[in-house]
Parts: C-alpha cells; structure tokens; sequence
C-alpha cells in the first residue's frame, strides 16, 4: 500500500510537470509541431534519464531562440506566433523574462529526467511505460486546457 501510494504520488508529480509545460505551450500558441516534439522529448527523457538532457536542452534553446528572433525581426515565417513583449518593455526585463524561462525549461527537464530514476521499474514494462507516456499526455492537455479556462475568464 505504502508503494502504490509513493507511485501515484509521482505520477501525480509527473502530471503537473507536464501541465506546466502544456500551460506554457498554450500561452505561446505554439504549433501542433512545436506540441508533438516537446511530449516526444518528454517521453524520451522518461525512458532514457539524464543521458536524453542534451537534446531537450538545446529544443529549449530554439524554441527560446525564435522567440527572441520573431520579436526582434518579425518574419512571415513565424507570423503565427503572438509578440512575446508588449511595445514598451524595457530590454532588461525582457531579457530577465526569456533568461528565466530559459532555466525553468531546463530545470524542468532536468527534474523530467531524474524520473526515470523515482519511478519504479516492475516486471510489467509495458504497463510502467503505458503510464508514464499517458501522464505525460494527460499533463500537457490538463496544462492547455488550464490555459483555456484562464484565458476565457
């Protein structure tokens, strides 16, 4: 009982990582491929640990690359996407802004991937696996519609 109730613990952790991504996403009005890529980075890190931080961390640093290049040089190309700063924020807070964001996506990362160490390992891989990949999805669609409700009001 003591395990189950440690286990739904961390994927209830997991659930609301995954729902501070899916709320940042959403705020940004991120593109479909911009969703797809973040849930497989997550997945992946779940499945691999530590060893996957390189690639979420660079993904991190383009997807807060084209926010600084989109508000700076606005394109066609990433015409989609909502200004990031209001017309007359001063630089250093903009700056202070995107560097903050910068560390909590790694930070999340980094905590996405120590759990696959925290989360247990049992005979029924499929079912763990099954678990984290629907906490994962569960997290992200919770954290949009979060951002739903929040937006609407």
């Amino acid at each position: 009982m003591d395990r189950l109730l440690s286990t739904a613990g961390q994927i209830l952790g997991l659930i609301c990582l995954a729902g501070i991504f899916g709320l940042g996403l959403s705020l940004f009005a991120a593109g479909g491929w911009v969703w797809a890529i973040t849930g497989l980075l997550m997945i992946y890190l779940l499945q691999v640990g530590l060893g996957a931080l390189l690639p979420a961390s660079l993904w991190a640093t383009l997807l807060i690359s084209l926010l600084v290049i989109h508000d700076r040089f606005p394109m066609a190309v990433l015409a989609h996407f909502p200004d990031f700063a209001p017309q007359g924020t001063h630089y250093r807070y903009w700056a202070a802004i995107l560097l903050g964001l910068w560390v909590l996506a790694i930070s999340a990362f980094l905590v996405l991937g120590r759990c696959s160490e925290w989360l247990p390992r049992t005979s029924h891989l499929r079912w763990t696996q099954g678990l984290r990949m629907g906490s994962i999805m569960i997290g992200l669609v919770l954290g949009h519609q979060l951002c739903q409700l929040w937006l609407i009001s």
